[in-house]
């Protein structure tokens, strides 16, 4: 395609863009929604289709505009409720957290830990399960993009040590199966970018927040179990050669497995155990807790803001153990932090009585679900969350199907926290496409080890059957916590 046609189409999208954010609103309203409503949707579509053809940024930025001309809100309201939000800020204080530790080299350590235990060598798919498990562990704590470079790495290194080949069937998988662990990991804990900012629309549509404890509760032994269900698909299912695993020994990581925390990759791991911790002793602590009662009145924005500043403070070879500048540098992904800022003060809007958005989904939705088990509903909105989080950007899915199903759900009698917890978990599920996330992008671009068949193969087996296991395990325990 020549720059000519490349520049044309991109001058299209935008003039699309603008259409839908400015334009739409001046349709007929199509009842029950009303006026207001239709401007609303018209920057709702413009967003979605900017967000999926254009970039992240610009698209956010122009629908904070068009929200404030939209006459729902003022510009100054749209601005403190989307860069003042205490998600956008956590999301900010996390990023630059998070590239601290990645900084330090704690992660490759922490990686290389779990593949050079001996008591698993020999034993080729309790390696591949523990060798997955680290991969997991790793996203969960520091940066997923970084954790997938290093066991890539680190797979590399002992796929060319024992004899295995580009081709191979076990490489192949496990390629797949680090960035599967590691979108895994993503929503583990309740900080990473995506679950801090489709937490944050639940919270601005339902009022209140799912307790850290709880959602660490729920997603903990669905994500282990889906570990282990993959590694049970691979040995029993894809049945790849594993007998050139039997092979590893010393020789295989060489200096790597000699590596060793120093001073300061020790006090970082120390401030990440200490992190944890901290966001979850609020719900664990009876409240009357004069510790429970700080971190209750400062929330777990000024928990991270707290340990950012004390890292700040603390000194190792005369050198601050977190230098802002260079990570905010080095860690911001300023796309999230937009995006983020955009979608707070919007799923209020959307959603809100004056635009008939919701009366007109319920009148919609009522029909296809009236009379059928509940169990019907949250089947449909499950599978549907995967299969659109594997064609459009994850955060995004997760946004849409959050704000879209939670004034049905407010009809039925299911807890609206177990939907919103199906839906996080399902958009997380995005290893698929080159669209689906920046992971799976990365998926499709190591044309060393795995080829579009193999993804697919081993891929949309691995996530159909995970999501089975989401209905059967995971709601059933939703329903237990909440």
């Amino acid at each position: 395609m020549s720059d000519k046609k490349v520049k044309m189409s991109t001058y299209i999208n935008i003039v699309i863009v603008f259409i839908f954010m400015f334009g739409f609103g001046y349709l007929p309203p199509l009842e029950p929604i009303t006026p207001l409503g239709m401007k609303i949707v018209g920057i709702f579509l413009g967003l979605l289709y900017g967000w999926t053809l254009c970039g992240m940024i610009w698209p956010s930025l122009l629908g904070m505009l068009a929200l404030s001309l939209s006459g729902a809100m003022n510009i100054n309201d749209v601005l403190s409720g989307g860069m003042g939000n205490s998600n956008t800020l956590l999301i900010f204080f996390l990023l630059i957290f998070a590239a601290t530790v990645e900084s330090a080299g704690v992660s490759k350590i922490m990686a290389m830990w779990f593949v050079t235990r001996k008591s698993f060598w020999g034993k080729p798919w309790l390696f591949t399960f523990v060798f997955l498990l680290g991969a997991f562990i790793l996203s969960a704590t520091v940066s997923t993009i970084a954790a997938i470079i290093i066991c890539w790495g680190i797979f590399s290194m002992i796929a060319k040590s024992v004899g295995y080949k580009p081709g191979d069937a076990w490489p192949a998988l496990i390629v797949l199966g680090i960035v599967y662990s590691c979108t895994l990991g993503q929503c583990l804990f309740p900080f990473k970018a995506v679950p801090i900012g489709l937490l944050g629309i639940y919270s601005q549509l339902s009022g209140s927040a799912i307790p850290f404890a709880k959602f660490v509760a729920f997603t903990t032994p669905i994500c282990i179990l889906s570990l282990v269900l993959f590694t049970f698909l691979g040995k029993f299912v894809f049945r790849p050669n594993t007998d050139l695993l039997k092979n590893i020994n010393d020789e295989t990581f060489g200096e790597d497995a000699k590596l060793s925390l120093n001073t300061r990759q020790k006090i970082v791991l120390g401030f990440l155990v200490a992190m944890i911790i901290l966001m979850l002793v609020p719900t664990l602590l009876p409240s009357e807790f004069i510790i429970a009662k700080i971190l209750n009145t400062i929330g777990t924005t000024g928990i991270i803001i707290l340990i950012v500043i004390v890292m700040m403070l603390v000194h190792v070879d005369g050198e601050p153990l977190l230098n802002f500048r260079q990570m905010v540098n080095a860690g911001m992904q300023w796309e999230v932090v937009i995006l983020t800022a955009v979608v707070m003060p919007f799923a209020n809007v959307l959603t809100s009585d004056a635009t008939g958005i919701k009366t007109f989904l319920q009148e919609l939705l009522v029909p296809i679900f009236s009379g059928k088990p509940e169990i019907f509903f949250c089947i449909i909105v499950a599978f549907l969350a995967i299969a659109f989080t594997n064609l459009f950007n994850n955060g995004v899915t997760g946004m849409v199907f959050l704000t879209i199903t939670y004034g049905f759900v407010m009809q039925m009698a299911i807890p609206s926290e177990v939907i919103a917890l199906l839906i996080i978990f399902s958009v997380h599920l995005a290893i698929l496409t080159p669209a689906a996330s920046p992971m799976a992008a990365m998926l499709h671009g190591n044309k060393e080890w795995i080829g579009t068949k193999q993804i697919y193969k081993y891929g949309v087996i691995s996530v159909l059957i995970t999501g089975v296991l989401l209905i059967v395990i995971g709601l059933p325990w939703a329903n237990i916590l909440f």
